[in-house]
């Protein structure tokens, strides 16, 4: 089956108006976000961590992305059913929640855009990374192994089904992830 790996560009569509967030990241990504989306054996449903949906954690979470297709680059992950079990199973751990719920609620028809779906214990969104591992000019820190930002979360998931893909999750950025995975699948 295929996935995609879904990349938000704020400046793809000029209705889009660019949050500060966007800014920041901007400084140093042309892309903001990376998101991991299942195939429809999943209902569609997409994995990442952001600030944004106020969860602050590793979380499910079902986008419409017809709905503004000028904001998100996409690209195939083609997956064997077991390589995307396996990341379904991963993401289910890093989102603290049972894979046999979540598995319901992707095959039920309460999936609402714009909930996430997490456990207590999610892992969580790592805002100091970010900023002192990706958006400074120096590396100032290394990253917190147990938290995640969007782009190190998706390019982990990805190396559950391609282990050989890039191995330092904790350097990618949104656009870098993007251009990685070109160059990977071209190579392939």
């Amino acid at each position: 089956m295929n996935c995609y790996l879904r990349t938000f560009d704020p400046a793809g569509d000029p209705t889009y108006k660019i949050s500060f967030a966007d800014w920041l990241i901007r400084w140093k990504s042309d892309e903001t976000h990376s998101e991991f989306q299942l195939s429809s054996r999943y209902g569609g449903i997409s994995v990442s961590v952001t600030m944004e949906d106020g969860c602050k954690c590793v979380r499910f979470k079902w986008i419409d992305y017809t709905k503004h297709p000028l904001r998100w680059l996409s690209q195939i992950i083609p997956l064997t059913d077991e390589q995307e079990d396996a990341i379904f199973a991963e993401a289910c751990k890093l989102a603290d929640i049972s894979t046999n719920v979540m598995l319901a609620t992707c095959e039920s028809s309460y999936m609402y855009s714009g909930y996430c779906y997490h456990g207590p214990n999610a892992r969580k969104y790592d805002l100091v990374g970010v900023v002192l591992c990706n958006l400074s000019k120096w590396r100032i820190i290394r990253s917190n192994k147990k938290w995640y930002w969007c782009s190190e979360l998706v390019c982990h998931l990805i190396q559950v089904a391609y282990p050989d893909f890039n191995g330092h999750a904790d350097t990618q950025r949104p656009d870098t992830l993007y251009n990685e995975w070109e160059i990977y699948r071209k190579a392939a």
